[in-house]
């Protein structure tokens, strides 16, 4: 897939859901949630390309990890909003 393909598949979107998880296996086969932006999916990047896009409504965060929820949602909030 390109950049042009995902820009575009990206305009098509009206909500978009944010989890983010760690891999703990070499394999892939095993994974635990975390904070939104401390895992291994490149979320700065995949927002960047959102709104490129032209992406401008709301995102949905998911978090179950092992923090403390609303630290974990606050800690989330506060990395997003710096993007």
């Amino acid at each position: 897939m390109t950049q042009f393909d995902t820009i575009e598949n990206a305009k098509v979107l009206g909500f978009d859901h944010l989890d983010n998880d760690v891999s703990l296996s070499r394999g892939c086969n095993k994974w635990i949630g975390t904070i939104t932006g401390r895992g291994d999916v490149p979320v700065e990047q995949c927002i960047s390309v959102l709104k490129k896009a032209g992406y401008d409504d709301v995102f949905s965060v998911e978090f179950e990890g092992k923090e403390d929820c609303i630290d974990a949602l606050s800690d989330s909030l506060t990395y997003l909003r710096r993007l």
